[in-house]
């Protein structure tokens, strides 16, 4: 992995997307862009998102990918995010962008903002027998 870290003090109430223009050339496992938002108070990590669910395999040619993130708008001290790479294979990274985005972005880190649940019977009356 490389990463680099920050104070989250500017970023403070924002939702932030971390996006980059990423090749691969060979990833047997996985790899992807992460970010984590740590608190204050002893609170390691508040969220977290590196791409696993959505991960970068294979060869691929230049594309751009994302994650996004909600910033607590008290209890967030610092922003760390990078690249990894899980397993054989090559990364290229270019043209990083870290930027506040509108509450019209969903954010990335699987954090459902369902108000009911779905799907109860997780799928067994589509199950054939």
């Amino acid at each position: 992995t490389i990463m680099q870290q920050l104070k989250a003090k500017a970023y403070r109430g924002e939702r932030l997307r971390l996006s980059a223009l990423v090749r691969s050339e060979d990833v047997e496992r996985w790899a992807g862009l992460w970010m984590r938002i740590d608190g204050t108070s002893g609170r390691s990590s508040l969220t977290f998102d590196n791409m696993h669910d959505r991960s970068i395999t294979g060869t691929t040619d230049w594309t751009r990918h994302a994650v996004v993130l909600d910033v607590a708008a008290s209890e967030s001290e610092k922003i760390a995010f990078g690249i990894l790479l899980s397993g054989p294979g090559k990364l290229w990274i270019t043209d990083v962008k870290i930027e506040a985005v509108g509450p019209d972005v969903p954010t990335t880190d699987g954090n459902l903002q369902r108000d009911h649940p779905i799907n109860l019977d997780f799928g067994q009356s589509n199950r054939s027998n």
